[in-house]
């Protein structure tokens, strides 16, 4: 028997890489800060609050995990850290250009 199978070849090109990326989406720098963001604030919010389990797990759904999710997704491509960088960078090599005609 002969069997012909069609076999698909894919280029990848030099320019593409997903090193430093975990599932090739969060970049592993933004987990480790969130990570470091992440389960502290989550040790304090169930150590040192007096309320219920059922409000410790709303306070860490509304004031904790959107912060990690900002750290993780980033700005605009760049991770947060980058960014604040950019931020710092900017503020702190900020001039005012005058133009005389």
């Amino acid at each position: 028997m002969d069997r012909n199978e069609d076999e698909d070849t894919y280029i990848i090109p030099h320019n593409y890489s997903d090193n430093g990326k975990i599932l090739g989406i969060v970049e592993k720098q933004s987990l480790y800060f969130a990570a470091a963001w992440f389960v502290p604030m989550t040790f304090l919010n169930f150590k040192f609050l007096p309320f219920s389990v059922d409000v410790k797990i709303f306070v860490l759904i509304l004031l904790i995990l959107p912060p990690t999710l900002f750290i993780l997704i980033g700005v605009g491509g760049d991770t947060l850290l980058d960014f604040l960088r950019y931020v710092y960078s900017f503020y702190k090599n900020a001039r005012i250009y005058h133009y005389e005609k």
